[in-house]
């Protein structure tokens, strides 16, 4: 009888063991399920990626186009300025002879 008992006890023990083995390891479905979710974060970050290279291409289109008008713009005001020192240069040498003359024109208005 304790043969018997034991015997039993001993089939239980393997047979909860082996129960408990097999709830460890995933099913096909299990393995299924990891996977979708894995190839939908796969895909999301893909995605993501796909967004982000094209507004980086866009932006450097932009960034280029402003570049060329920004060196045009730089270009016109280096020839204002220029224009701009000329034309005070001239202010300033008229306004000089304009003072040598008027000393000249008072001392032959006075005499």
């Amino acid at each position: 009888m304790t043969t018997m008992k034991t015997s039993s006890t001993l089939l239980a023990t393997i047979a909860v063991i082996s129960l408990a083995s097999c709830a460890k390891t995933p099913t096909f479905g299990d393995k299924l399920n990891a996977n979708a979710s894995a190839s939908k974060a796969l895909a999301a970050k893909w995605k993501k990626g796909s967004q982000l290279e094209k507004e980086g291409q866009s932006q450097q289109s932009k960034g280029e186009k402003m570049q060329k008008e920004g060196e045009k713009l730089v270009k016109k005001g280096r020839k204002n300025e220029e224009k701009g020192r000329i034309l005070r240069l001239e202010a300033e040498s008229e306004a000089k002879a304009a003072e040598a003359i008027q000393p000249a024109v008072a001392a032959t208005t006075a005499s």
